[in-house]
């Protein structure tokens, strides 16, 4: 198999799978794939086999492949996915610093002293 650019070069010159895209068979940018087999038909003719990318294309998205669009759309939401588990590591990492500070300082012993100013309430002073 390979590609062919513009019109296939040898009979039928289109698409055996789309054949009703004959139309797109003048325009020099379809694609085609020559799948190098060759069918006999009556009058010792034989005509070759192509797929255009139209019908590749349908074919594919029928066995529920993604389309173009929706690959690109896929990538991207993958980098920024990247992006956000690479910035959340590092936030990750800060959290484990912090922690790793204050077990320092609970292994010594060390106690929070209270803050200055108005005391906690209690459930009882709330219901006074």
């Amino acid at each position: 198999m390979h590609l062919v650019q513009g019109q296939p070069p040898m009979h039928p010159h289109r698409c055996g799978v789309l054949p009703q895209l004959v139309n797109v068979a003048v325009d020099p940018n379809t694609r085609y794939v020559d799948t190098d087999i060759d069918h006999d038909i009556l009058g010792g003719l034989r005509e070759r086999l192509y797929v255009s990318e139209t019908a590749v294309k349908e074919m594919a998205r029928v066995l529920g492949h993604p389309t173009n669009a929706e690959h690109i759309r896929v990538l991207a939401e993958n980098e920024a996915l990247k992006t956000e588990i690479a910035d959340l590591r590092e936030e990750m990492k800060e959290y484990d610093r912090r922690f790793q500070a204050i077990d320092i300082l609970e292994s010594a012993d060390f106690r929070a002293r209270r803050k200055v100013g108005r005391p906690k309430s209690t459930p009882t002073q709330k219901a006074a």
